[in-house]
């Protein structure tokens, strides 16, 4: 399911515009917008994760999961490179 909010105005005529879209998702929706690409996969069973947080830069982490990429038992949505006290991690939102 997905929510979304808007902001809205109005010029001197009296035509409304949005200013601002703001998405509201649950974690089916990253799902339901993938699910062709997941059916074509033969993946009919699927997980939304947003629960990865791994030690490394994105791109150590992008080869270290290349075997898993390749075989499209994960699908990366977003991914967040930090750095905290002088360690790098990396927060992974996907599909598995």
């Amino acid at each position: 399911m997905l929510f979304l909010a808007t902001a809205e105005n109005a010029n001197k005529s009296g035509q409304m515009y949005v200013i601002d879209v703001n998405f509201r998702i649950n974690g089916s929706t990253p799902l339901c917008l993938q699910r062709h690409t997941l059916l074509g996969l033969g993946k009919e069973v699927a997980k939304y994760s947003s629960d990865y947080r791994l030690v490394g830069s994105l791109e150590s982490i992008l080869v270290t999961l290349k075997p898993e990429l390749d075989r499209k038992d994960l699908i990366i949505l977003s991914a967040l490179e930090k750095s905290e006290s002088e360690q790098t991690y990396t927060e992974i939102s996907g599909i598995i």
